[in-house]
């Protein structure tokens, strides 16, 4: 089932506010561009250009998405947490 194009969007314009799609007649791209014209989709993400204008608000999405994933993994296994984790079990281990 199809996302609604302004759910999608309203995601994006939460992480950048002043969002506007842009499109690049040499490229023949849609790209999605934040309040001082920069692209927000660089090219170290690997995607492909958008044909489509819904396709550029997608590519955001997705790459917000992923982003969030990688932060909180990040969080999670952080190296003073699990030193943390360690020590515990390693406290845990000598009572034993």
């Amino acid at each position: 089932m199809a996302r609604d194009f302004g759910t999608v969007k309203k995601k994006v314009i939460k992480r950048y506010p002043n969002a506007k799609t842009m499109y690049d007649e040499k490229e023949k791209s849609y790209h999605i561009v934040d309040e001082y014209g920069n692209r927000i989709l660089t090219e170290e993400y690997y995607m492909p250009p958008a044909t489509t204008v819904r396709k550029a608000w997608e590519q955001i999405e997705r790459i917000l998405f992923v982003e969030n994933m990688m932060e909180k993994s990040f969080n999670a296994f952080s190296d003073e947490k699990m030193n943390t984790r360690i020590l515990k079990q390693a406290t845990n281990n000598d009572d034993v």
